[in-house]
C-alpha cells in the first residue's frame, strides 16, 4: 500500500508524523507528499477536469504536483490521503469585524448563521469540487482533519473567543456532514487532543511565529487510523 499524503500547509506535519509512526512500527506502508500550497489558493479556482485526469491550472498550486493521479507515483494500491475543507483559521479573522449573531455581546456587527453557511461555502466549495472529481476518477481518498485552533494564538487572543469557537465548530460540522453525504472516509481529531474546543498547546508547532500549523506528534498519533482506514478502501 502506498500513502499518497496532499492538500494545504497542514498536510507536512501530518505526512511526517505517520511517516515516523510506519518507520517505528515497521509498517510496510510507503509515503509520498505533495503540498498543494497555502490554504488561500485553495478558495479559488485551481483545478480543471477531463476524462482521465485532474489538473492544477493555478501556478501557486503546481509547484510540487501538475495533475491528479500523479502518473509518477500513482498505483493501484495508492491511497491519497488529504488535508483540506477543515482549515478555520483564515475564517476565525472575520470576527475582527463581525461577531457571531448568538455569541454577540458589546459588537455592533453580527451575522446569522445562514450568512456565516453562506461565507463557508464559497471558499470551500472548490474544495469539496476536487474531492468530488477524484471520486469520480475512482482515486481513494481519505481526508484527515485539521488541527483546531490554538487558544493562545493570534486568531484568537482579543476577539471574541464564543464567535471564534462558532466558526470553528461550524466548518468542521459542515464539511463533515459534506463528506458523509459523499461517502468520502474521514479521519477525525481524538477528543483527547482538545480542550475546552482548542487544541491542545503540546501539539502545536515548534515554529517560531506559527500561529495555527500543529507538530508532527498530531500525524503520529493519528497514523493508527489513517492507516486503518486506507487498508479498508483496498480490502
Amino acid at each position: 500500500m502506498k500513502l499518497f499524503f496532499i492538500g494545504d500547509s497542514h498536510i507536512a506535519p501530518l505526512a511526517k508524523g505517520t511517516g515516523q509512526y510506519i518507520t517505528d512500527h515497521n509498517v510496510g506502508v510507503s509515503i509520498s507528499a505533495r503540498p498543494l500550497g497555502s490554504q488561500r489558493y485553495l478558495c479559488e479556482p485551481f483545478f480543471s477536469i477531463s476524462d482521465q485526469e485532474i489538473t492544477f491550472t493555478n501556478p501557486n498550486v503546481t509547484k510540487y504536483i501538475r495533475a491528479l493521479p500523479a502518473n509518477d507515483l500513482h498505483t493501484a494500491d495508492t491511497v491519497y490521503v488529504m488535508s483540506l475543507g477543515f482549515h478555520t483559521a483564515h475564517f476565525s479573522w472575520i470576527s475582527k469585524t463581525f461577531c457571531h449573531l448568538l455569541t454577540r455581546d458589546s459588537e455592533r456587527w453580527a451575522l446569522s448563521t445562514s450568512a456565516f453557511d453562506a461565507i463557508f461555502e464559497e471558499k470551500q466549495k472548490f474544495q469539496k469540487n476536487l474531492l468530488r472529481a477524484m471520486k469520480g476518477l475512482s482515486l481513494k481518498v481519505v481526508v484527515v482533519e485539521t488541527p483546531r485552533l490554538f487558544e493562545s494564538s493570534d486568531y484568537v487572543v482579543g476577539r471574541n473567543v464564543a464567535t471564534v469557537k462558532f466558526i470553528d465548530n461550524r466548518v468542521r460540522e459542515t464539511f463533515s456532514d459534506f463528506l458523509i453525504s459523499e461517502n468520502i472516509k474521514c479521519v477525525r481529531l481524538k477528543p483527547s487532543m482538545i480542550e475546552d474546543e482548542f487544541m491542545l498547546p503540546e501539539y502545536r508547532s515548534a515554529t517560531i511565529g506559527d500561529q495555527h500549523h500543529a507538530s508532527s506528534r498530531l500525524g503520529y498519533e493519528l497514523a493508527p487510523e489513517i492507516l486503518k482506514e486506507a487498508r479498508s478502501m483496498l480490502a
